[in-house]
């Protein structure tokens, strides 16, 4: 199983440090319109590297880890993005005697350019070949008009420096840590602030539970854990991926921190460790802006999406869909919502997403809409003016697959290399959704039936109390049935109602 992991990991996260090391130069490949940044991912078409491979890449998989073979003449003296540059020329090596094992330097060290892109990018001979590059000849950087208002403060919310990084593929690391004291503040922005990019997926910040204040102890401690950092540590007030510079909140709404609501928060990243390498660190962590200047709306998370997922290999589109129903949204909603900013999250296989609203049966509006989604590179859909939601919309979420590069069923999962379909929907004033902050399915079961416990007349509940005796007797039999990391074919003799 661990070789099959590590060959899917290299086939999609060739931007990794290890990786840049197998090519000279690697890590010094240099933007083709911006200055002073470098192409981290050089075998993929967006600079942070994951998703689609680039010509380059596509070769250097096939000559490099396919054959376990080391920088050599065959691809040294291609010419993989067909611009009369051999790849070891634009790499600084023209004349193929580069080996990393000997640590040699390579020929040049500088005016490094990109095997992968055609040369000089934007001349007419090169637009067909750079067509489906992600690409911004302007810097991305974070832009908040607001963080420079008369009273705002910010914190760096990040785990301790030098934190190990486990040896597995995935680890959700998080930290429970306190807000600000004294009077209620609104968090109005956020940005990463990032210590290893080699290991980061993405960032979420999170409250605790007023009332559920979190021992002195526990606070300030990174420890493993899953989607939540703790039962009491759940509820999303932010989110980043790779890509994302950051998130400024419109001038009407912000996420109230303070006495009266969040006192407490929690810090959740997720690492991606293809190699299982044993001596990486990180120190990442969040930059939050608070001001004590209230605004008019307390805003806050509303995620929809689907927790059932099963996409089958290789194929260039399946697609996935929840349904948040007319019936949730009228128990959930006590009144009108604005949705002003939206986020759509998939990992690797996403190709196509969108958040769809609907009311009497017709859709009214897109929430969201990538049609071209990149993990990578995630697209924040700022909503101006804002979209209205009422109690007895339904909101769907489709998310479309693309699985040509795997050789086995992709299920939902927490992995980089399992997948997600979420919409993250921000929205204001948070008081007019209670008791609920999600709203997604199960295969065709909505979460209002979840919480319920009555699926088509069967208690739910009931199969997971074992207290029942015709509860704990199936799960006896499953357990002894279905041997750990086996398939569960006895799921379908415990299809009844308990």
């Amino acid at each position: 199983m661990l070789p099959a992991v590590i060959c899917l990991c290299i086939a999609e996260v060739a931007s990794r440090l290890s990786y840049q090391n197998k090519i000279p130069n690697g890590n010094n490949v240099d933007h083709p319109c911006q200055l002073n940044v470098t192409w981290q991912g050089v075998g993929h078409l967006v600079k942070e590297g994951g998703g689609e491979r680039n010509p380059f890449g596509l070769d250097f998989y096939a000559n490099i880890i396919v054959k376990n073979e080391v920088w050599n003449t065959t691809l040294c003296q291609m010419d993989s993005d067909g611009d009369g540059m051999t790849n070891g020329y634009e790499l600084g090596d023209p004349n193929c005697e580069w080996e990393a094992e000997k640590g040699k330097t390579p020929t040049r060290i500088t005016n490094i350019t990109h095997p992968g892109m055609c040369d000089p990018f934007n001349a007419p001979e090169c637009h067909e070949a750079n067509i489906n590059f992600t690409i911004s000849c302007t810097p991305n950087p974070f832009n908040c008009n607001a963080t420079q208002d008369s009273g705002v403060v910010n914190y760096t919310f990040s785990i301790p420096p030098m934190t190990p990084v486990p040896a597995k593929e995935t680890t959700y690391m998080c930290m429970v840590f306190d807000f600000p004291p004294g009077q209620d503040l609104h968090l109005i922005a956020f940005e990463p602030a990032i210590d290893n990019a080699n290991v980061m997926h993405h960032m979420t910040i999170m409250g605790c539970m007023p009332g559920q204040t979190i021992p002195p102890d526990d606070v300030g401690i990174p420890h493993e854990c899953g989607m939540g950092a703790s039962s009491s540590c759940q509820i999303v007030l932010g989110v980043w991926s790779l890509g994302f510079p950051g998130h400024c909140l419109p001038e009407e709404a912000g996420i109230r921190i303070g006495p009266t609501k969040y006192i407490q928060g929690a810090i959740q990243l997720h690492w991606t460790n293809p190699l299982l390498s044993n001596s990486i660190v990180d120190g990442s962590g969040m930059k939050l802006y608070f001001t004590p200047n209230l605004r008019p709306n307390d805003a806050g998370v509303f995620i929809t999406g689907q927790n059932y997922l099963k996409i089958p290999s290789g194929l260039e589109s399946h697609e996935e869909e929840g349904e948040c129903p007319a019936d949730c949204t009228n128990q959930f909603f006590t009144g009108n919502i604005q949705v002003f900013s939206a986020l759509n999250h998939m990992h690797y296989l996403g190709s196509e997403m969108k958040v769809e609203l609907h009311r009497n049966g017709a859709k009214i509006a897109d929430i969201t809409d990538d049609p071209l989604y990149v993990y990578d590179s995630p697209q924040l859909h700022e909503l101006s003016p804002a979209i209205e939601v009422m109690p007895g919309d339904s909101i769907t979420t489709k998310c479309t697959y693309k699985s040509t590069s795997r050789s086995e069923t992709t299920l939902y999962g927490q992995s980089t290399f399992d997948e997600m379909c979420f919409g993250l929907l921000y929205y204001y004033p948070v008081a007019n959704i209670a008791g609920a902050w999600t709203c997604i399915s199960f295969k065709g079961i909505s979460q209002c039936e979840i919480n319920s416990g009555n699926v088509d007349g069967c208690n739910i509940f009931d199969f997971f109390n074992f207290g029942n005796p015709v509860s704990k007797d199936r799960y006896d039999t499953v357990i002894q049935k279905c041997p750990l990391f086996r398939p569960v074919h006895m799921i379908a003799w415990l299809r009844r109602c308990p």
